[in-house]
C-alpha cells in the first residue's frame, strides 16, 4: 500500500485502520519490507503508517493513498533497535484519530528502559511522543513480555496481555489480588482524561493499571487469557480465556469468550473522594442457560459500547438451531438476559469461519472462511454446503444478509465498514464499500 503502489518485498502483517467515523484517516501495518520507506524494514519489523490523501469528508467516499512513513523513532531520532508490531489505532464517533498503540521489543524508545522484553507503547501521531503503557500504577514496566495491545477511541485507555507478576499492585481496584505470573492476563491502563467519554469515565484514574481478567469478586483467572480488545468507548474489554473461575457456568479449561466491564470511575467531585471503578466479568460464549458452550470459543471483537460481541466458536449448543462442530461466527447481544445469540455465517457444514471484524454496533461484519470437511458431511446438504477456496472473505449486513466478497484473509474494517483491509498473497489490500453505514 505504498504511495507508488509498489508491492512490499516482505510479508505484510498486523494491520489496523483508524476508527474515526467514515474518515478512516490512517492505516497502519507491520512489515520487514525495505522498499517502502527509505532506511526502514530489514532486520527488524517496522510499523508503517499510511495517511489518507487530503480532500475527503465524512461520507464514505473512495479512499486514496497519501503519505507513507514509519513514525516510530527511538530516543534522539534513532531507528528502533528491535521489532515493533501489532498496531491499534484510535478514533471514534466523537473524536478524530490521534494515537497508535503497538508492541515493541526495542529498548531505545523511552528513557530509563534497556531491555529487549516486549512492552506496549502508545504514540501520539501528531506530536511523535511515545509512552510505555505496560506499566503498573507506580510506573514500573511489566516484568514479562507483552503479546498484544488494543486502544480505545479517544486515547484514554489501553488493554494489553502479559504474564507479568508486578502489574496489579497499587491499582486501587476493589478485590484485585496480584497475579502469579503463571498465566497470561488482561490489563487495562488509564492514560488520559481527554475527550468524551474519557473526561468523565477516567476522572481521577489516569496513570492507574487494573487487572481485567478476574472474576467480579476478584478471583484471578486460573488459565491463560489473550486476544484482548477494548471497546471504542473504553468501558468494556473482551477476550478469550481458558480460565475456569472467571464466571458462573464455565467448566474445565477450554477457551471461552468473556467481557469485563470496567466502566466509570468517579474522581474527586465536590466533597466526595475518589471511588475506584469496579469490575464486572461475564461469560459471553454461553448457552441460553448461561453455561459454557460444548466447544472452544475465541477471536472476540466488540461494538463501540460493548453491547454486542462477535466471536468464533465451534460449540454446537450456543446458537439456536446450530448443531455442528465447525467454526462459525456468533453475534451476541450482551445487554439482554439471557443473551441473544445468532450466527451471521450460516450453518454450512463444509466450511470453518473465523477472524471476525465489525463496524459500529456490529451491524456490519467481515470474516474469512476455509474449507474443513469433505465427503458424507458435505453431501448431507449438497445445495448449500459447497466448499469455497481457502481464504475467502465474507460480508454480513444485518439488513441484507451475507455474501461472498472474494479471495482474502484476516479482514479488519473501519468504523462503519466502508473500508476493509485484508491480506492476499502476503500483501495488504483495501475493499471499498460505499453503501454500508452510509
Amino acid at each position: 500500500m505504498s504511495r507508488t503502489r509498489r508491492f512490499a518485498n516482505a510479508t505484510v502483517t498486523g494491520y489496523a485502520i483508524a476508527q474515526d467515523q467514515r474518515y478512516a484517516s490512517w492505516v497502519a501495518y507491520t512489515s520487514r519490507a525495505t522498499n517502502l520507506v527509505g532506511g526502514q524494514g530489514g532486520r527488524y519489523s517496522t510499523i508503517f503508517v499510511l495517511d489518507r490523501a487530503h480532500g475527503y469528508a465524512n461520507r464514505g467516499t473512495p479512499w486514496y493513498r497519501g503519505r507513507l512513513y514509519a513514525p516510530i523513532r527511538g530516543l534522539g531520532g534513532q531507528r528502533p533497535n528491535g521489532d515493533s508490531y501489532g498496531p491499534s489505532l484510535d478514533g471514534g464517533f466523537y473524536s478524530s484519530a490521534r494515537c497508535m498503540a503497538f508492541v515493541s521489543e526495542a529498548p531505545n524508545l523511552v528513557g530509563g528502559y534497556h531491555s529487549h522484553r516486549a512492552q506496549a507503547y502508545v504514540e501520539d501521531l501528531d506530536t511523535g511522543r511515545i509512552e510505555m503503557v505496560s506499566v503498573n500504577s507506580h510506573g514500573a514496566p511489566a516484568d514479562a513480555p507483552v503479546s498484544d495491545v488494543s486502544i480505545d477511541g479517544v486515547c484514554g485507555r489501553v488493554a494489553f496481555v502479559s504474564r507479568a507478576s508486578n502489574l496489579a499492585t497499587g491499582s486501587g481496584l476493589v478485590a484485585s489480588p496480584q497475579p502469579s505470573g503463571h498465566h497470561s492476563q488482561i490489563y487495562v491502563r488509564v492514560i488520559s482524561t481527554d475527550g468524551w467519554p474519557a473526561e468523565q469515565m477516567n476522572k481521577g484514574l489516569a496513570g492507574m493499571t487494573f487487572l481485567a481478567s478476574a472474576s467480579t469478586h476478584g478471583r484471578v483467572g486460573n488459565g491463560d487469557s489473550s486476544e484482548a480488545q477494548i471497546a471504542n468507548f473504553g468501558q468494556d474489554v473482551v477476550y478469550a480465556s481458558s480460565a475456569s473461575n472467571l464466571a458462573h457456568g464455565t467448566h474445565g479449561h477450554e477457551s471461552n469468550v468473556y467481557e469485563t466491564s470496567m466502566g466509570y470511575g468517579i474522581g474527586p467531585l465536590q466533597n466526595h473522594p475518589l471511588t475506584p471503578i469496579h469490575r464486572l466479568t461475564r461469560l459471553v460464549s454461553a448457552t441460553r442457560g448461561g453455561l459454557a458452550g460444548n466447544g472452544p470459543s475465541d477471536e472476540p471483537i466488540t461494538a463501540a459500547d460493548g453491547a454486542w460481541v462477535v466471536y468464533r466458536t465451534s460449540a454446537s449448543n450456543i446458537v439456536p438451531g446450530d448443531r455442528r462442530h465447525t467454526d462459525v461466527i456468533a453475534r451476541t447481544a450482551t445487554y439482554t438476559h439471557p443473551y441473544v445469540q445468532m450466527t451471521p455465517s450460516g450453518s454450512a457444514a463444509c466450511e470453518a469461519f473465523g477472524q471476525p471484524t465489525g463496524g459500529w454496533g456490529a451491524n456490519y461484519l467481515d470474516y474469512d472462511e476455509t474449507p474443513t470437511t469433505t465427503g458424507a458431511t458435505c453431501a448431507a446438504n449438497p445445495q448449500t454446503d459447497v466448499p469455497q477456496p481457502a481464504g475467502t472473505l465474507w460480508y454480513w449486513d444485518q439488513f441484507i444478509g451475507g455474501y461472498d466478497r472474494g479471495p482474502g484473509t484476516s479482514p479488519v474494517t473501519s468504523a462503519f465498514a466502508n473500508y476493509t483491509l485484508f491480506t492476499y498473497n502476503r500483501q495488504l489490500y483495501m475493499l471499498y464499500a460505499p453503501g454500508p453505514g452510509a
